[in-house]
């Protein structure tokens, strides 16, 4: 799942795509930015200097598209592989399948290799 953020603060008019990395049960959305270009190094400028003078970043959300398509609890193994910005849907996989691990009573391990 994706969205198209808007920072007024920093272009009033210029929205960018975020993927997800919130569970698709959560009730609320969440992303994760890397400064990589101009826009998104503007953005986490603006987002460091509001929270020392304790003001909210303002956001304009649209969106979400698309679906998250992989019933995770089907398999009985999960093998994850992802690298620079295809870390985040896996983040969004492993919180939900966290949520839904907690809510079934059901025992999983996750391990991590690096």
């Amino acid at each position: 799942q994706y969205v198209f953020l808007n920072f007024p603060s920093v272009s009033l008019f210029e929205f960018h795509p975020f993927t997800l990395s919130s569970s698709p049960r959560s009730s609320h959305l969440q992303v994760h930015v890397k400064a990589v270009g101009d826009h998104t190094t503007k953005v986490l400028k603006k987002g460091v200097a509001n929270a020392f003078a304790k003001q909210p970043l303002r956001v304009r959300v649209d969106g979400p598209y698309g679906h998250f398509s992989l019933n995770a609890m089907r398999y009985p193994l999960l093998v994850l592989i992802g690298g620079g910005v295809g870390v985040t849907p896996l983040i969004a996989l492993l919180k939900l399948v966290y949520q839904i691990d907690h809510s079934q009573d059901v025992e999983h391990s996750i391990e991590h290799i690096y």
